[in-house]
């Protein structure tokens, strides 16, 4: 690791944290983008900055997409160091041919950025074909249009934001954008699996 980067953080350890959030919360608006997309509606458009600061953590997944990204920096470090002392003539080349205190930080991070993009749009493309197929929590949706009529929907729910809330209706396969103050109540059917023994 750069020696500059690794003195930064060890004489500031409170920039790791907040560098570690800030990674989090990328990963987290990227899977609302990636997912958000997959019904055709940008997120971006909908959505204040701050509803992206907790965006990951509703969706746990992320947070492992995190931690694989943690384990997989400590252990390539530690590999490529192992190699280092062990093979001299591979650290003097990696040293001086390849100038690595430039090139590791800038190449790794972009492998990263690769890695993590790819894993974020696969988890939230599959919890979007979850939805699509009918797998998940239904909720009895009372959406009002002030000063004309009530409505009643069985949808699923997608999200929602601090201004919207986003809905699927499997039967049309369309997805509804519902301001907040237009929903009067939502309610999940909760289904109790009978007693066989009875």
């Amino acid at each position: 690791m750069n020696e500059q980067v690794k003195l930064v953080f060890k004489e500031h350890p409170t920039m790791l944290f907040t560098f570690c959030y800030f990674i989090i919360t990328i990963i987290g608006v990227l899977y609302s983008y990636f997912f958000y997309k997959e019904f055709d509606i940008n997120i971006i458009k909908f959505a204040d900055l701050s509803d992206f600061l907790l965006a990951s953590i509703l969706e746990p997944k992320s947070l492992l997409i995190f931690m694989s990204l943690i384990v997989i920096t400590i252990f390539s470090y530690w590999f490529d160091n192992s190699l280092r002392k062990k093979y001299k003539r591979y650290g003097n080349f990696v040293a001086n041919k390849l100038k690595a205190k430039y090139t590791d930080p800038i190449s790794y991070v972009i492998i990263l950025v690769f890695y993590t993009t790819f894993l974020v749009q696969h988890l939230a493309i599959d919890n979007a074909k979850e939805v699509k197929s009918g797998n998940t929590d239904d909720f009895i949706v009372r959406i009002s249009d002030p000063g004309e009529h009530k409505v009643e929907k069985t949808l699923a729910l997608l999200g929602s934001s601090s201004r919207y809330i986003y809905l699927y209706n499997n039967e049309k396969s369309e997805a509804q954008i519902i301001p907040v103050e237009n929903v009067s109540f939502m309610v999940k059917k909760i289904v109790i699996a009978e007693d066989n023994n009875k």
